[in-house]
């Protein structure tokens, strides 16, 4: 579901529950005229609890966002090593330049449609294991057959698996549980309590009810989208760097 279509949604169900809070809100012992007369420094009091909620939320957004950086930058990593792996092996004997491209091929091939979606719970692909474990092969005969090219191959081989590890480990990582709760927490309670602030005018109240409330399940969102780099959204990243070495390496 669209974003745009779950803020309408949230809208809708808002404004119907503030509707009925206010229009039969006596019977809930919710009493407009009573919080009026005793707002004293609930305001204050509310104010504080917005700063801890922005702060709280804030803290989030910044983490994420450099999950988010780590990531894209393990996958270029990944990306431009397997295409340096396949540069070098242009310079390799006829029938390692052949295994080299075989095995690169496959290696993308079979990340874009297993490993990707897997890597998100942190599983590794055994078929991608084995073909490391053929170019390791492979970089072995190097040895003996154009050992000039050794350490820069070499090297490249290490850095993949490295970035490999990472790009794993960024796109199965979660926040923890209770950092999350705690944030939803902070932010219906920021709601809740905000309802206790009585308003004369039901139209101004509820303008400035919605705003609180929208802004807040929109950060709600974001977060959560952040949190989950690889399901399609704002913040998604693709297959696609693979895909276009792979369609490189075919043509």
């Amino acid at each position: 579901m669209k974003t745009s279509i779950k803020i309408i949604l949230f809208l809708l169900i808002f404004t119907l529950g503030f509707y009925l809070l206010r229009t039969q809100g006596q019977y809930v012992y919710y009493n407009v005229e009573a919080l009026v007369a005793d707002l004293g420094g609930l305001g204050w009091l509310h104010s504080t609890i917005s700063v801890i909620f922005a702060i709280l939320a804030a803290f989030v957004i910044l983490s994420e966002v450099e999950r988010w950086n780590s990531l894209v930058e393990a996958v270029k990593g990944e990306v431009g090593k397997l295409n340096e792996l396949w540069l070098w092996s242009h310079h390799l004997p006829g029938n390692l330049k052949a295994d080299f491209s075989n095995n690169i091929k496959q290696y993308l091939q079979t990340l874009i449609e297993e490993e990707w979606q897997g890597s998100e719970n942190k599983q590794k692909s055994l078929k991608i294991g084995n073909i490391l474990n053929s170019l390791h092969d492979n970089i072995y005969k190097i040895l003996k057959e154009a050992p000039d090219l050794m350490p820069e191959v070499f090297s490249t081989f290490s850095e993949l698996i490295e970035y490999r590890e990472k790009r794993i480990h960024y796109a199965s990582f979660h926040l923890p549980k209770i950092l999350k709760k705690t944030l939803i927490f902070s932010d219906i309670l920021l709601v809740m309590l905000s309802l206790l602030i009585g308003v004369h005018n039901p139209w101004l109240d509820y303008l400035f009810m919605a705003s609180i409330g929208c802004l807040g399940y929109v950060i709600y969102l974001l977060i959560d989208d952040m949190d989950n780099p690889t399901r399609p959204g704002g913040w998604h990243i693709t297959t696609s760097d693979y895909q276009e070495l792979l369609n490189k390496i075919k043509t």
